[in-house]
């Protein structure tokens, strides 16, 4: 018996790694992404500082590769529903990115299935890009899930309340004294939190990051139409306008960065989306330690991390794992 399945897709597209471009990095692009998540850590943000640093200079958070555009033409093709979000996004980091770098991407689909669940049938495609640097060293993987599914058009919701005015970026612990934890100074159950104002002003600017030839508003985004206007959110099923999945996922590894401190390393992230950040949220950035480890030759944490809107919503839900040093280093 054949079973028929709820959609179709290009077979052919699946499985096949191709080059997808290059792009050299450049202080510029990294300030650029920085000033769009409203980073302060000196790591990434001040040469000065950075030059003293573990690394010697200044290098790129670790979502930063991410924004840079691939251009492989790679199209599963996917026939279903009416409308695509972004579902979850893995990034792996290994390497980190400097200034001067030149980064090449290989991509590839790796797999297209179907899911049925609460809100009916849902259709993921996951597609694998992987980083490499100038030496031919991989610095990151990246697994992003394209959801679709079928939206009816809602009324656009009132104005959202205007955020209270006050400071949302606190100075990056770094610039203390002793700016670093250590891994004697964590332990299951501890918690950790930031807010973050969803504006449209910052989703325009981060649709732009790795790409300074577009126009200011304009964006190169799949469906970036319901990043930015009422009306193509409407038609999406959504009530306001969202935030882009890779800008929610990189406030979440601000708040985990900023965290750790600098001799710190965010190994990767796993974030899966419930409902989408949509502008004029405030939203609650937590962070909670479930688990350490120093059996190995590094000590690590694992930690969840999640955004919590003013309605007790979860838009984000995700671990992450953290390398930590000793402080007998």
């Amino acid at each position: 018996m054949t079973i028929q399945r709820p959609f179709t897709y290009d077979e052919s597209q699946v499985g096949v790694e191709v080059e997808s471009g290059s792009i050299e990095v450049t202080a510029e692009l990294i300030a650029a992404y920085c000033e769009c998540l409203g980073e302060t850590n000196p790591l990434w943000t001040d040469p000065a500082w950075a030059a003293q640093g573990p690394y010697g200079g200044i290098i790129a958070p670790p979502a930063f590769v991410t924004t840079l555009p691939a251009q492989s033409g790679l199209n599963p093709k996917v026939k279903f529903g009416n409308s695509t979000f972004l579902g979850g996004r893995r990034i792996e980091a290994y390497e980190p990115v400097r200034p001067g770098d030149t980064i090449s991407m290989r991509e590839q689909i790796t797999d297209v299935y179907a899911k049925t669940g609460r809100t009916g049938t849902m259709v993921f495609a996951i597609r694998r890009i992987a980083y490499l640097n100038q030496h031919g060293l991989l610095v990151a993987v990246s697994d992003t899930s394209s959801l679709y599914r079928e939206t009816t058009k809602v009324a656009p919701a009132g104005a959202a309340e205007t955020a209270p005015e006050e400071a949302t970026v606190v100075p990056h612990r770094a610039r203390e004294v002793d700016g670093q934890r250590y891994f004697e100074d964590i332990e299951p159950a501890d918690e950790f939190e930031s807010v973050w104002d969803v504006t449209k002003e910052q989703v325009a600017e981060f649709l732009r990051v790795g790409r300074p030839t577009l126009a200011p508003g304009a964006s190169s985004a799949p469906n970036a139409s319901y990043f930015l206007d009422d009306t193509a959110a409407s038609n999406n099923g959504l009530s306001r306008p969202i935030a882009h999945g890779g800008l929610s996922t990189a406030i979440c590894m601000r708040l985990v960065t900023d965290w750790i401190g600098p001799r710190g390393w965010l190994r990767s992230i796993d974030a899966s989306f419930r409902r989408p950040a949509m502008h004029g949220d405030r939203l609650r950035v937590l962070g909670l330690v479930t688990d350490t480890d120093d059996s190995g030759k590094q000590a690590t944490a694992k930690i969840d991390v999640y955004l919590e809107n003013e309605r007790g919503e979860r838009p984000i839900q995700g671990v992450a794992e953290v390398v930590l040093p000793w402080r007998a280093q």
